[in-house]
């Protein structure tokens, strides 16, 4: 049997557990029609949005060096985590997925974790009005954004 067979007859005959990290959203759109960003590009939208640096500023120039986890880290260290947390949360709601999202429940996961504060697993199920139940719904936003910024 290949690699491709025994995947294939594990997602259709068994129960598989499923992570997604921030790759899972790309394809989609956020509120304003941009795509979801990359890492990277989050890490761009940040600098320049969030913490309002010009390009050509000694501060962009250094904290762009960084990757995302880093900039993040910084920022948390400036003011906590509260402020990006809630920002994050903002950017990240009111998504719109792309055609492939709406194959994730052909399959009968019996678990699925992820790290993103996007919108796009509810809308999926809710758009094929598949069941979902969502366990820690209830958690802080700093966790929820401190994992998004981790996670790209």
């Amino acid at each position: 049997m290949t690699i491709e067979q025994t995947l294939e007859n594990v997602l259709v005959n068994e129960n598989p557990i499923l992570f997604l990290g921030s790759g899972f959203s790309l394809g989609g759109t956020l509120k304003n029609g941009d795509s979801i960003p990359t890492g990277e590009q989050l890490k761009q939208h940040i600098l320049k949005n969030y913490l309002n640096l010009a390009e050509d500023s000694s501060d962009y120039l250094s904290l762009n060096y960084y990757n995302l986890d880093k900039v993040c880290d910084y920022i948390e260290t400036v003011e906590g985590p509260k402020k990006l947390n809630d920002y994050l949360l903002d950017y990240f709601r009111y998504t719109t997925i792309a055609d492939f999202h709406l194959k994730l429940p052909d399959y009968n996961w019996s678990k699925i974790y992820t790290v993103n504060i996007d919108d796009i697993i509810e809308k999926v199920y809710s758009q094929t009005k598949r069941e979902i139940h969502l366990q820690n719904s209830k958690v802080k936003s700093t966790l929820q954004k401190k994992r998004c910024c981790r996670g790209y």
